[in-house]
């Protein structure tokens, strides 16, 4: 089966690896896109915060970005830009020394925002519960002739309406614990790897891969001459303040660290986190 990239929404910390692309129709391209200008409608102009077009220039099969707002000016040979992009992924590097710590705070961030998701999907079945008990009471009711059909039919549609959306919210919430483990490895596989992948990636993985991490894309500036992120995905983000802080460790402290204090590690690197959630294999 082929792994595609991790993907990813805002607010939560983790999602389907495969998810993103449920819903793609990859297979029905028309034409196969050049992979230097995997970027184009991603990455938008600094200047008129338009998204940037790729194109191939025929007389010298050279591939360019260029801002299609008139007087902006801004067209550039698509590899230097590709570069600046590579040199901001080189910013989330994940040392692959530390990367059984990270999993392991990674998991217990998991565990402990879980608790509060635990609490609120018990208050939602019991809500569920309520309405399940408010329909068969109007039903009754309905029988017996003590409302009418206009009545019945307006309260069992908003009973039943509150009661498909709280179903909803409680699926999208699941998570699929026995399969934790396997996403963490799997992400940060691909997150000590980023830079790699996406240079050797063709158009359709290059453009996974930067849609997963970088879910509100990039904006580049032509007078400077730089790629900015505009949303880093939070996985990526966590992954990247853990290792870092791990760096300030002798090797020989870190030859001696306990899992158990990856806790500490992650506090001081951040103060907030987010829940993640719905994980799928």
């Amino acid at each position: 089966m082929k792994k595609t990239f991790v993907g990813c929404i805002s607010k939560e910390m983790f999602l389907s690896i495969n998810g993103i692309l449920a819903e793609k129709k990859l297979g029905l391209q028309t034409r196969k896109e050049r992979p230097e200008i995997a970027l184009k409608r991603f990455m938008i102009c600094e200047g008129c915060n338009e998204p940037l077009r790729g194109y191939i220039a025929n007389s010298c099969d050279t591939a360019y970005y260029k801002c299609n707002t008139p007087g902006c000016h801004c067209n550039r040979k698509a590899n230097e830009v590709n570069k600046k992009f590579l040199g901001l992924l080189g910013g989330y590097n994940i040392n692959v020394k530390y990367a059984k710590l990270i999993a392991h705070g990674l998991k217990k961030t998991f565990m402990s925002m879980n608790a509060s998701v635990e609490e609120n999907q018990a208050a939602a079945r019991a809500r569920m519960t309520e309405l399940g008990k408010k329909i068969e009471r109007l039903e009754e009711r309905y029988i017996l002739e003590e409302i009418n059909g206009e009545l019945y039919g307006k309260y069992k549609q908003k009973f039943e309406q509150e009661r498909d959306e709280i179903d909803a919210q409680i699926s999208k919430n699941r998570i699929e614990m026995s399969k934790l483990e396997d996403y963490i490895s799997v992400s940060l596989n691909y997150a000590v790897n980023l830079s790699k992948m996406w240079a050797s990636g063709d158009y359709t993985q290059r453009q996974e891969l930067q849609n997963a991490f970088f879910p509100d894309g990039i904006s580049y500036n032509r007078q400077k001459d730089e790629c900015r992120n505009l949303g880093v995905n939070e996985f990526l983000a966590e992954s990247t303040l853990l290792s870092g802080r791990l760096a300030n460790f002798s090797p020989d402290k870190i030859k001696k660290f306990k899992l158990s204090s990856v806790g500490a590690v992650r506090t001081k690197s951040r103060t907030t986190c987010h829940c993640f959630s719905h994980l799928t294999l």
